[in-house]
């Protein structure tokens, strides 16, 4: 479990959390999003790891963002019917970490092995002893939208 004073129990400005949701989603960068938002790189990694994340991940994700990977996977979807391979293959690397060019399954990786260097003792642990797909959906939720690959 991840001690008391690395998490935040509730933002003092839920908007700017909001803000940094949003952001995060997009960019996937914790020094990105959090110098985007005005926050420390500190505060970002806390909020990351607090149990509201989820939940303003979630209520900063809006209505067109949905309609608009909806409208885009169609497209997509036609254009792969129509025969576009080279559209295929990218769409796969990038969506099955097991195709993904080898740089990019590193690049995860190397994500993972970051954030898991800079957990304390106790929370690694506690990742550790879930079981294989609690753990990866616990490293997605830690990571943001950049992925792991498993």
């Amino acid at each position: 479990m991840v001690p008391e004073s690395y998490v935040v129990q509730k933002p003092q400005d839920w908007d700017k959390a909001l803000a940094a949701a949003f952001f995060w989603q997009i960019a996937g960068e914790l020094k990105a999003t959090a110098k985007a938002v005005g926050i420390s790189e500190s505060t970002m990694q806390r909020w990351v790891r607090s149990p509201w994340w989820g939940r303003a991940c979630a209520e900063s994700r809006p209505d067109w963002f949905s309609h608009l990977t909806a409208e885009s996977r169609r497209t997509v979807v036609k254009a792969i019917q129509e025969g576009d391979s080279d559209l295929a293959l990218r769409i796969l690397e990038r969506t099955d970490p097991q195709l993904a060019p080898p740089a990019q399954r590193l690049e995860v990786r190397a994500s993972v092995q970051q954030l898991i260097a800079s957990l304390p003792a106790d929370e690694v642990r506690r990742l550790r002893a879930l079981p294989e797909d609690e753990r990866k959906e616990e490293l997605q939720r830690l990571l943001g939208p950049g992925g792991i690959d498993g």
